[in-house]
């Protein structure tokens, strides 16, 4: 029995949802850095296995604002929303979840039952995935603890558990795409966003270092 299903993914900006498809699909499908709504277009990454198809589609993070490109960028995401047959929720267990954890857990309360959660960066300094947890019982009750993963991309644990959960709840079906692809993104595009990674980047450490130079010399 074949499955296959569009994942979409959610969550605010620099949770470690590009981290987690470029994980999961084994290549370089996302760009990834530390400034926040570095994804900027629905991209998709291709997983394909003896179980099946799972097609993840890495979205812009959700962030309140009122600005013209942040507006764009929650219509990008939610397209995905509601394309996708299943939706993969991604939390950075560090942070504290605050009104823009809300406002995702709102966009997500119609889809409690096609949604799976990942508690991501467990590893990381100051992890609470209780926290997180409690979040998710007040604002999302009707996600059970079975659709509920504490994850590592840094130490890749706990993907294997949150993979089998998906395969599982996608419905049978054929696979979308060739065995082989890991995206269906065309190759100009993919040195465009690479391109794009290393300006963002390179951008970041000059301002960091110009701002240490400035405060030697004050």
């Amino acid at each position: 029995m074949s499955k296959a299903a569009f994942v979409a993914l959610s969550g605010r900006p620099s949770v470690g949802k590009s981290t987690l498809v470029n994980l999961v699909c084994g290549a370089k499908v996302a760009i990834v850095s530390s400034v926040p709504q570095t994804t900027r277009n629905a991209i998709r990454g291709i997983l394909t296995r003896p179980e099946g198809q799972l097609v993840f589609v890495d979205t812009p993070g959700r962030h309140v604002s009122e600005k013209k490109l942040n507006k764009k960028l929650m219509d990008v995401a939610d397209r995905a929303l509601n394309d996708s047959e299943l939706v993969l929720y991604v939390l950075y267990a560090a942070r504290a979840p605050g009104p823009e954890e809300e406002e995702v857990a709102r966009r997500l309360a119609s889809l409690q039952d096609i949604t799976v959660v990942a508690i991501n960066k467990t590893d990381a300094i100051g992890a609470d995935p209780k926290r997180a947890i409690s979040f998710l019982e007040e604002f999302l009750p009707d996600i059970p603890a079975s659709r509920r993963f504490e994850i590592s991309c840094y130490k890749k644990e706990g993907i294997e558990a949150l993979l089998t959960c998906l395969f599982e709840m996608a419905a049978e079906g054929e696979a979308l795409y060739p065995e082989e692809y890991y995206t269906d993104q065309d190759m100009p595009f993919r040195i465009s966003e690479i391109i794009r990674e290393k300006a963002i980047v390179r951008l970041k450490e000059e301002l960091n270092a110009q701002t240490w130079n400035f405060a030697l010399i004050r």
